[in-house]
């Protein structure tokens, strides 16, 4: 849900906070669901945004809510309760919630931070917006399209037995290709590219390597996220970037794709 058009106080009490259209578990990468829906300079909202907000059924109101509905935040940055559990707000215009419901923090009586586990919901969104951060925003953009040519993770994941040069024409709408590994390669600041994109631990995404999709046949190209540099067991990595991007190359595995998008050049 998506609320836009808003005027006087009421834009003001849910100004820069919108809900994705998309309903998503705990399993997905929020930030990467996030992004891809409203821009890189977007963020999944945390608890501590929320406790800002000065009258909770005015902003209720401002954002669409109904009574009972919930959405996913973060929590003091962290996405997850005892490692398993997602937290998330339920907003209850009467104040009174389920029996059984774990209240872990509230705001007014109306909006309560909980967790639970294998429940999808929307995501809260947040972007700042005041005019230092425009103009940040305004460099930063500048500096990626030299930095990093529009480089975009695709949203759905592909096997290499699909014609991944057409799949992602479809879901980009336009022109764009497969990004190759020498452009990561050739990145002044990877670790700009790594944040820009929100690349979570151990996330994988399929590449070229000198425009070859595969090594041999059938074993496809990806790039692994490893912080710590410390590999899987049995990974073959043909490169590195910093101990922390890895070439590899395997068959029968589905992944998102790095693309490099023209549309707006």
């Amino acid at each position: 849900m998506l609320v836009l058009g808003l005027t006087g106080l009421k834009a003001q009490d849910c100004k820069n906070m919108m809900l994705t259209n998309r309903i998503v578990s705990e399993r997905e990468n929020m930030q990467m669901v996030v992004r891809h829906e409203f821009g890189h300079d977007a963020d999944v909202a945390d608890w501590a945004d929320l406790k800002q907000i000065r009258n909770a059924d005015r902003w209720a109101a401002c954002m669409n809510l109904h009574s009972g509905q919930t959405f996913m935040v973060t929590c003091d940055g962290k996405y997850l309760s005892d490692g398993v559990k997602q937290y998330f707000v339920r907003y209850q215009a009467n104040g009174k919630v389920p029996f059984g419901f774990l209240v872990l923090d509230k705001i007014d009586n109306r909006l309560f931070l909980s967790s639970w586990v294998g429940d999808r919901r929307n995501i809260l969104a947040y972007k700042k917006e005041d005019r230092r951060d425009e103009v940040r925003r305004e460099e930063t953009v500048r500096n990626d399209e030299v930095n990093y040519g529009s480089l975009k993770l695709t949203y759905k994941n592909y096997s290499e037995k699909q014609n991944l040069r057409d799949e992602i024409r479809r879901e980009f709408n336009g022109k764009c290709e497969i990004a190759d590994w020498m452009d990561l390669k050739a990145m002044p600041n990877i670790e700009g590219f790594i944040s820009r994109l929100g690349l979570q631990r151990d996330q994988t995404f399929f590449v070229t390597r000198n425009g070859e999709l595969t090594l041999g046949r059938d074993r496809q190209y990806f790039v692994l996220y490893c912080p710590s540099g410390r590999l899987p067991s049995g990974f073959a990595a043909h490169d590195q970037i910093h101990n922390k991007l890895f070439l590899g190359s395997w068959y029968n595995e589905r992944r998102q794709v790095l693309v490099r998008d023209f549309r707006n050049h």
